[in-house]
């Protein structure tokens, strides 16, 4: 799925005035490592940002839940497509506050900017926003898996990159998942039992980051 259609599955989704908090605002904050994030009236644009896009491993920056943060990664576009992530300043534009969104489209004077996010009106929706409050256009890559599976019933490991290198112990099992260090061509070396060896490329499917937890390299 792409960022546009996660965020469309939210649509409607809202903060709750008062004390108590929406726990799926909170659980979104929680996936980014954000533990310390209790309140949904504290601004959540960002975060709704590096929730979509987590789950569709795509870069996210190191503090997600700023939203000029997100000037800092991908790609600056001045031709947006659909799902370019936008970002604006607020308040003043020196400031250090924001908003950012997904583009969805120019109004058709060009004075405003329709946009995708959470946090617009308390929720996740379709708002417009004026174009001179723009800081610019971001295209935003997809994460490089660190993560591959067996695929093979069973895998040879060698201890280089190539069928001329010796085995290196067992073959892996088919399931086992494994921790990228380096790509030569059609090979691949991982970490398993805190050693590292080499697998070819044709008997692995990579996996999704934001799928793998816990450390399965022990």
């Amino acid at each position: 799925m792409t960022p546009v259609e996660i965020a469309l599955s939210y649509y409607g989704l809202e903060e709750i005035k008062g004390e108590v908090d929406n726990p799926k605002i909170l659980d979104m904050a929680k996936s980014l490592g954000l533990r310390w994030y209790k309140d949904d009236e504290t601004s959540w644009c960002g975060i709704f940002m590096g929730f979509i896009h987590q789950k569709c491993d795509l870069e996210i920056p190191d503090k997600p839940q700023g939203a000029r943060n997100w000037l800092k990664i991908g790609e600056g576009v001045s031709e947006p497509n659909l799902g370019d992530v936008v970002i604006f300043w607020r308040e003043s534009l020196n400031s250090w506050k924001g908003h950012v969104g997904l583009f969805i489209s120019y109004s058709e004077d060009k004075k405003y900017i329709n946009t995708l996010g959470g946090n617009q009106s308390n929720r996740v929706q379709i708002s417009k926003y004026k174009a001179d409050q723009l800081l610019g256009f971001r295209r935003i890559p997809a994460k490089k898996s660190k993560y591959i599976q067996v695929k093979a019933e069973q895998l040879n490991q060698r201890t280089g990159p190539g069928k001329k290198f010796d085995l290196a112990g067992k073959p892996l099992a088919k399931g086992e998942i494994l921790t990228i260090v380096e790509e030569v061509q059609e090979w691949v070396r991982v970490v398993r039992e805190k050693k590292t060896v080499w697998v070819s490329k044709k008997y692995v499917d990579r996996l999704p980051n934001h799928k793998i937890e816990g450390n399965h390299d022990k």
